[in-house]
C-alpha cells in the first residue's frame, strides 16, 4: 500500500493484491480516513483467481462499499461489474456509482471529478492494471512514484 498527498487529495494505492478480505478492509481504512467530513472515493477494479465465487464476492464488496458510506464508486474493468451491482443493491445512489471499461476511463472521470479534499482509494489485484492508474495520477501530480 502506498499513501500519497497530492495537492489536497489523499491516494491511497493498494492495487496490488486483493481478495475479500483485504479489500473489506481497505474500504474500513478509506471510512476512517474520511471521518473528518473528507468525500472517499473507491476505485476498485477485479480480485482476480476466486473461481465460482467470483460474482457472489464482488457483489458483497460493493455492498461493503455502500456500508462504508463510500460516497463515490467507480467500477473499472471486466470481472469487476457486480461490485456496482452489490453497491446499488445495498443503497448507494445510483449517481455515486459508475462502472468504466478501463483504466483510462477510470483516469478521465477521475481527472474531471476529483476535488481537494477527497480521499481516494485504489483496489484491485495487480493484473487488473490499477495500480498504473495510481502511479499516473502521482506523476501527473508532479510526484515520484515509490518502486
Amino acid at each position: 500500500m502506498e499513501l500519497f498527498e497530492l495537492d489536497g487529495i489523499t491516494l491511497v494505492n493498494d492495487a496490488y493484491n486483493a481478495n475479500p478480505d483485504s479489500m473489506r478492509a481497505a474500504l474500513r481504512a478509506l471510512q476512517q480516513m474520511g471521518s473528518g467530513g473528507r468525500r472517499t472515493v473507491a476505485v476498485l477494479g477485479a480480485m482476480r483467481e476466486l473461481g465460482p465465487t467470483s460474482e457472489a464476492e464482488h457483489e458483497g464488496i460493493g455492498r461493503a462499499a455502500a456500508a462504508a458510506d463510500v460516497r463515490r464508486v467507480v467500477v473499472v474493468g471486466d470481472g469487476a461489474e457486480g461490485i456496482a451491482r452489490g453497491a446499488l443493491a445495498a443503497g448507494a445512489d445510483p449517481g455515486t456509482v459508475s462502472t468504466v471499461p478501463d483504466v483510462d476511463a477510470a483516469h478521465a472521470l477521475l481527472t474531471q471529478e476529483l476535488s481537494d479534499g477527497d480521499v481516494v482509494l485504489l483496489k484491485s489485484s495487480r493484473d487488473s492494471g490499477l495500480r498504473f492508474l495510481g502511479d499516473r495520477i502521482v506523476e501527473e501530480a508532479g510526484k515520484e512514484v515509490g518502486r
